[in-house]
């Protein structure tokens, strides 16, 4: 029963003969292919001119998904701070029991936005900020997750680091316990990951923790998969080191934290040319896996689902 196990909207992929990552454009209601053949065509089938016509168009097809330009997605970084009890104990994302106290948008288009909700006894501090850099103070939780959640919806890419365990899932579940409905919340909740209604979630954390891209892609330059060590090793740029707990911070303290953690995660997908969006576009259309899926998944699993949608087109029982 292996074909029973396979998901549903992988079997669509293979069925329908999609490559996630590659353009399409829309004809009478149906997508067809917009990509050209690659320039190196008569080379392969020159350097192939002895081997089988099989063997031709995989090499042609290959070189197809290898040389077509990945798109330059727009994307915002996400980070949330929450209110803890114990300074030492995260809160629990299911449960979501304290108040989202400060959230940072960064975009690929420029947008830099720090939310910060008002609390009684808590000092303004000195804000050294950039410039360009938007602090918004919100009296009520509820106004700022509106807002939050009105941002989310701007971008067909959403990305976090560690997103599927904490930011989204505590965005979520905290939305949910002050009463909002699941069509007010752009968040779709999964057994083992946080999607978007209307776009697709990268978690940086589960894309570094992959061994092969950590060895081969990042050439072993970290060792633990933490935002601070990433920042440090890939762009010079550590998290903010902080000598005492969220909570007794001012709001120019909280503020300059939660950005600088935004800031990081959107440099992530940024530097070296864009490397990291390439990769993940790239083990999209190899893998024939959906972006969310291909940067969270490892080896085994790409080389699966590619095999998969091998089967699938040569009308085999898998």
């Amino acid at each position: 029963v292996w074909e029973a196990t396979i998901k549903y909207h992988e079997c669509y992929i293979y069925d329908v003969g999609l490559v996630p990552g590659m353009p399409y454009k829309i004809v009478n209601g149906q997508l067809e292919p917009a990509w050209e053949k690659p320039k190196t065509v008569d080379k392969i089938l020159e350097a192939l001119s002895e081997q089988s016509e099989e063997l031709k168009q995989k090499a042609i097809e290959w070189a197809t998904l290898l040389e077509c330009e990945a798109p330059d997605l727009k994307r915002v970084a996400l980070d949330i701070e929450v209110l803890t009890e114990i300074p030492t104990r995260v809160p629990d994302a299911r449960e979501a029991p304290q108040p989202i106290i400060c959230v940072s948008l960064v975009g690929s288009d420029g947008l830099e936005r720090v939310l910060l909700l008002r609390r009684e006894g808590v000092e303004e501090g000195n804000f050294d900020l950039p410039e360009h850099v938007r602090v918004e103070f919100y009296d009520d939780e509820r106004d700022l997750l509106l807002a939050v959640f009105s941002a989310l919806v701007d971008y067909p890419v959403v990305i976090t680091f560690n997103g599927d365990d904490f930011d989204l899932r505590y965005l979520f579940h905290r939305a949910e316990r002050l009463g909002f409905t699941r069509k007010e919340i752009p968040i779709e909740p999964g057994r083992d990951k946080y999607s978007l209604r209307y776009g697709i979630h990268i978690d940086l954390y589960k894309f570094f923790s992959i061994t092969a891209l950590q060895v081969y892609a990042f050439g072993k330059k970290y060792e633990s998969v933490s935002l601070d060590e990433l920042g440090s090793a890939l762009l010079g740029m550590g998290k903010i080191e902080l000598t005492k707990p969220l909570s007794e911070l001012t709001y120019a303290e909280l503020a300059s934290y939660c950005y600088r953690d935004g800031l990081i995660t959107l440099k992530l997908t940024q530097f070296d040319n864009e490397l990291v969006m390439k990769l993940a576009i790239l083990l999209s259309r190899i893998s024939r896996m959906p972006v969310e899926d291909a940067t969270r998944l490892s080896v085994s699993r790409w080389i699966r689902s590619f095999m998969q949608a091998e089967l699938r087109r040569m009308g085999a029982l898998i």
